[in-house]
């Protein structure tokens, strides 16, 4: 083995292991970034793994919101009973007397407002996939760039399905009490 080829292993191998520190620290602040923003929501008891109202984590998935402004990164909490967005980085907007404040931009869209989920993919580049939330009052969201997208949308599949199963049978145990009380 040559100097120069021992050197360029030595290179190689310090940008392997550079890298893979990088993604090492990034798995970290993903996972510490999971746990802060889960006990800051569970301080104000609207989101939590584990609550009284039996709401769980099922999954939290990095990806970005399309916004009007442009793609905003973050991370998407799916429970049993909502969906939540995150972002990881706070933006700047004018709070009400004109100061400028930096927020994070968060939304919350509980399970039963879900009109529906739609799955998209750029036709250009089919590995580019969307998810595309509609709210029951007319809204809609875009998210992408998911790390593992067929997991995310999975997990919230099934989250709206679940919700709309309790639903049903929260209807029917309301139609049996109903026609129990006529009946009386």
């Amino acid at each position: 083995m040559s100097k120069k080829d021992s050197s360029q292993r030595g290179v190689a191998s310090e940008r392997l292991n550079s890298s893979s520190q990088r993604c090492n620290d990034s798995l970290l602040l993903v996972s510490t970034k999971v746990c802060f923003v889960i006990n800051i929501q569970s301080s104000n008891s609207s989101f939590s793994k584990s609550s009284n109202d039996g709401e769980k984590l099922l999954k939290a998935s990095q990806c970005y919101l399309s916004t009007t402004s442009g793609l905003i990164a973050g991370l998407l909490f799916i429970s049993t009973h909502k969906i939540a967005f995150c972002s990881d980085k706070s933006i700047k907007i004018s709070s009400s007397n004109g100061e400028l404040i930096r927020v994070h931009y968060k939304v919350s869209i509980p399970l039963e407002k879900i009109q529906q989920v739609n799955q998209s993919q750029n036709m250009m580049k089919p590995s580019e996939k969307y998810i595309e939330i509609v709210t029951v009052d007319g809204f809609d969201f875009w998210f992408m760039g998911f790390f593992n997208y067929k997991k995310a949308l999975r997990y919230l599949q099934q989250a709206i399905s679940q919700a709309q199963r309790e639903k049903v049978k929260m209807l029917n145990e309301i139609g049996n009490i109903f026609a129990s009380s006529i009946m009386l």
